[in-house]
Parts: structure tokens; C-alpha cells; sequence
């Protein structure tokens, strides 16, 4: 993978003094630190029909992936739907005179 990710440990704060405290997990951060660019650009996108919308899942489309020789199909699928997210497809961006895989993702609505 050309990805590495720091993601932020849990922290439990209290709500409260003493030995009934309540602890909550404190936001959970990944975020890119490093990215691999590649210089071959990745095929065009397939046009593949999505299948009909299904109550509680989200359409993940295909995608190419980088061997580190070639890039290989990756098949869509249905992934379960997280409450209060938006789903961010994996997909490649042009940058820094060539490509950039940014990986699938769940974003958090605003409240």
C-alpha cells in the first residue's frame, strides 16, 4: 500500500472525579502522511451500471490498484452504512506531475 496512516490513539476523558467516572473516546484522527506518486497514470475508470440502491448499504464502485508492476481491477461492492458518515469512494488524483491513490474513506456529517 502507498499509504501510511498515523491514526491517533483513543483517549478517554472524564466526565466526572472519582471512582464513578464516565470515560467517552475522544475523536479518532487518520490522516495521510505519506504518499507515493506514480508516474504511469492508471487506466481510465470502467463504466459499470450500479446495481439498484439497497436500504442500509452504500455502493462502493471499482477502482484500480497499484501493484508496484501494473494496475489490477477492483471490483465494486456493498458495504453497510455507518450513521452520520459519508462514504468517499477510492479513486486517483493528479498531483505533483503524476498520480496519487487517495483510498476510500468515511467522512463524518456535521451534526
Amino acid at each position: 500500500m502507498p499509504y501510511v496512516f498515523v491514526v491517533a490513539a483513543i483517549a478517554l476523558i472524564s466526565t466526572q472525579a472519582g471512582a464513578n467516572a464516565v470515560a467517552s473516546p475522544a475523536l479518532i484522527l487518520t490522516m495521510p502522511v505519506a504518499a507515493q506518486v506514480r508516474w504511469i497514470a492508471p487506466p481510465p475508470p470502467r463504466i459499470v451500471v450500479a446495481p439498484a440502491p439497497r436500504a442500509g448499504w452504500v455502493w462502493s464502485p471499482g477502482y484500480w490498484r497499484w501493484t508496484g508492476r501494473e494496475y489490477f481491477w477492483v471490483a465494486g461492492r456493498w458495504l453497510p452504512e455507518r450513521r452520520g458518515y459519508g462514504y468517499v469512494p477510492a479513486h486517483w488524483e493528479r498531483a505533483l506531475g503524476g498520480w496519487i491513490f487517495v483510498p476510500a474513506r468515511w467522512l463524518r456529517r456535521p451534526l
